[in-house]
């Protein structure tokens, strides 16, 4: 296919980092001191390697660099509209310059961004963080030269391709905003970037020392920088491997070795048995479904030490958004059917809400439990402003617990008599939790890689919370649909903080529109070129693309019980480079039909392309400049 694009290699990676480079200034200085992502927090770490040569630990601070920071940021006008300002004069205490410090962050990206640090340390605060973001900038050029880099493997001369992915890189507004803010998350975009360029050069070449080297090197890369690169490395392992099996017959042998680890590791990690619609939130070893003699399928909480020191497990039900708002304010009874073995066990229920007006309200009670099955109930209530709530069980001590018709009723009913038939002191209820009386069982993450997940994944997070998740759209569903459309709109452009919409009420419609062409283009494109592209590089460039965006869209998962996280497009930037290019791939394939069909000339999509993405940038700047300087 003849095409207007430039074929000269050097031409069109020069091209690219230009723009890459224009917009990428603007940014830097446009946008307002301390207006991204935890960026306060994120200068602070580069700030303490800079000036103490150290790395620092939990609770350092240094209250003199706070206070010029804080200062700027109310002069800035960075608390408009919060409700409150923080004190840069308070003393006995850090000041406040965001509630998440980053010093548990691996180190690489803030050692980067403290270089420049180091040579500006007599200039003003500002100076400094502008200073530091250029470091980002430079992650960003690193980013779209790796960019161009697969796209090169991957097609032949002249593809428009090689032309349409790095340039896309460095003129997508979200994703520039990102890469030129002072955040560990250009530090993985870049490291994971080149990643996947050293694993397309291993599938396409095979093994050779210097795509060795550059493999292990962007390993540690990514294993240094963040844990939204991490799946990078179990990409770079498979590319060795398919490096060393290229041929066709050998290809196949090593794609059934990739499929088998996966099958294996499925089935080291999973079991059966859990009761299904509880979430196990402790490491118990036993399933938390059991039968008993006599008692038939009950819950089963076995004694052991909880994650702050007491003895006990824990069971846990969201309550669907639908039903908390018809609860709002009223009484609820709480009870079940509970017994131990060996007798002296401990159970407290609780009824948990996190409230609209900050912070939580729980209420609990604790019942001394023996051998024999009694019924146990408690009353609590649900908070006028409640957005949130859940159930808890927790067995404390070393008893094993079982637990049958777990109820949780609206209002208040007798708490020494046990309901039955659907009555409850004489009066008729429903019972608002579900699976109450273990009706049916899912699947069972085990323990070990509970424990192994939550040293990798963000806040401690347990994969368990993951998989149960995604089988409980009662209670999650709405979590699911607000991700997958933050995920959309952060990806384009949401600036700020994540708090400023790009103007116009259909803005986001057209982009979501223009989205799924890209990608009904990638599936439904079934010319020669498509063909013709090197599917093993393809397959593992998917791959990347489903650990990475999968593990952004479950992040705020860990954050159901307690206050929402809706998780933005930053997460799943590392593999920017087959997003990108998945979606340039649909675009030019769509696009070559519609010029078919209307016979027009080349240069046309060249140019319409073109000024849509610069058309994008103005549009999100003056979106910025409106609310900000406007």
């Amino acid at each position: 296919m003849k095409n207007n694009a430039p074929t000269r290699p050097w031409i069109v990676l020069i091209v690219a980092l230009t723009l890459a480079l224009i917009n990428g200034l603007i940014y830097v200085f446009f946008i307002p001191p301390w207006q991204h992502y935890d960026e306060p927090n994120h200068f602070e770490y580069a700030w303490w390697l800079a000036n103490y040569a150290k790395k620092p630990a939990a609770g350092d601070y240094d209250n003199e660099m706070r206070r010029e920071v804080l200062q700027s940021m109310i002069e800035r006008n960075f608390f408009r509209g919060l409700g409150y300002v923080p004190d840069p004069n308070a003393s006995g205490e850090a000041v406040w310059i965001g509630q998440q410090s980053q010093f548990d962050e691996p180190i690489l990206y803030y050692a980067l961004t403290a270089v420049p640090l180091s040579l500006f340390r007599g200039a003003d605060i500002e100076t400094q963080l502008y200073a530091t973001r250029l470091v980002s900038l430079m992650l960003l050029l690193v980013s779209v030269a790796c960019g161009y880099g697969v796209v090169q493997e991957l097609t032949a001369a002249g593809n428009p391709l090689r032309w349409m992915a790095p340039v896309s890189m460095g003129l997508l507004p979200g994703f520039v905003d990102l890469m030129t803010a002072v955040n560990n998350d250009a530090g993985a975009v870049a490291a994971c970037s080149l990643a996947l360029w050293a694993a397309v050069r291993l599938v396409k070449r095979g093994i050779g020392l210097w795509d060795l080297v550059l493999a292990g090197t962007a390993a540690v890369l990514c294993l240094l920088s963040k844990e939204t690169a991490y799946p990078a490395v179990v990409i770079l392992m498979m590319a060795v491997l398919l490096a060393i099996l290229r041929g066709k017959k050998q290809r196949i042998v090593a794609w059934i070795m990739i499929g088998v680890a996966i099958l294996a590791v499925g089935l080291v990690s999973f079991s059966w048995g859990d009761a299904a619609l509880w979430y196990r939130n402790t490491n118990q070893e036993l399933a938390t479904r059991s039968t008993s003699e006599g008692a038939g399928d009950v819950f089963q909480l076995q004694g052991g030490p909880l994650e702050n020191g007491r003895m006990g497990s824990q069971l846990e039900q969201l309550i669907p958004a639908d039903t908390i708002s018809g609860l709002r304010g009223q009484a609820v009874t709480i009870g079940a059917w509970i017994w131990s073995q060996p007798t002296g066990g401990q159970v407290r229920l609780a009824l948990t809400a996190a409230v609209a007006s900050g912070g939580y309200q729980q209420g609990t009670q604790v019942f001394n439990v023996d051998d024999k099955k009694n019924f146990y109930a408690f009353e609590a209530a649900m908070p006028e402003d409640a957005t949130q709530s859940w159930v808890t069980i927790t067995a404390e001590g070393t008893s094993i617990v079982y637990l049958d018709e777990v109820v949780m009723a609206a209002g208040s009913f007798p708490l020494d008599e046990a309901p039955a038939d659907g009555t409850w002191g004489g009066e008729n209820f429903s019972n608002i939790l579900r699976g109450a009386s273990v009706e049916s069982a899912w699947p069972r993450v085990r323990s070990w890689v509970d424990r192994l997940g939550s040293k990798i994944l963000p806040d401690s997070g347990r994969p368990s919370l993951v998989v149960y998740s995604l089988l409980d759209q009662d209670a999650t569903g709405w979590y699911y649909v607000e991700t997958i459309q933050n995920m959309l709109k952060t990806f384009w452009g949401k600036f700020g903080w994540g708090h400023i919409p790009m103007l116009g009420n259909k803005t986001y419609w057209a982009l979501g529109v223009t989205t799924l062409l890209g990608i009904a283009g990638m599936i439904l494109g079934v010319g020669k070129d498509i063909r013709k592209l090197p599917w093993s590089a393809m397959a593992l460039l998917g791959m990347a693309m489903a650990m990475v965006w999968g593990l952004a869209v479950v992040r705020g998962v860990f954050y159901l019980f307690g206050r929402t996280f809706i998780p933005s497009a930053r997460y799943g930037y590392p593999v920017i480079i087959p997003t990108v290019g998945m979606l340039c791939l649909g675009w030019w394939a769509l696009g070559r039909k519609v010029k078919e069909l209307l016979r027009l000339p080349g240069w046309l999509g060249i140019v319409g392309y073109g000024l849509f993405m610069i058309g994008l940038n103005v549009l999100s700047i003056v979106t910025v400049w409106k609310y900000y300087y406007g």
